[in-house]
This record gives C-alpha cells, structure tokens and sequence, in this order.
C-alpha cells in the first residue's frame, strides 16, 4: 500500500489517522480537522494571503437571534 484516499469529509479525519498510523503520506491530522471547519479554513486562507469572503463566526452557545440583530 503507497497511500490512502478519503472520499467525503466524513473520512478525511480517518483517513489522517490511518495514514499516520501506517507512515504513508496524506494530510496531517491537524489538517483534515481544518479542513472540516469553514472557520479554520478561512482564517488560515486568509493568514496566507489568500482572498476570503468576509465572515464572522457564531457558536450556537451565543445568542443567535442578537447576533443576527448585530449583523
């Protein structure tokens, strides 16, 4: 075996993992989670120079409905 493969974001974590476990190559741990947080995603886009929509992240520990009234 040369290397794994995930298909949807469901096994890009496990894929990380596997590849890990066996010394093939793929994406960092660290990475395929990133990869799965739009949040994450965008603020290292744009830490690298990379154009990004803007945005604001929300949890849903927040209060949504003032968030949505600050927005």
């Amino acid at each position: 075996m040369s290397g794994v493969f995930a298909v949807d974001d469901d096994t890009v974590v496990l894929a990380a993992h596997v590849a890990a476990a066996l010394g093939l190559p793929y994406l960092t741990l660290e990475t395929a989670l990133a990869a799965r947080d739009k949040a994450v995603q965008r603020t290292r886009l744009a830490a690298a120079g990379v154009s990004v929509p803007a945005f604001t992240v929300h949890r849903f520990e927040a209060d949504l409905a003032a968030a949505a009234a600050a927005a």
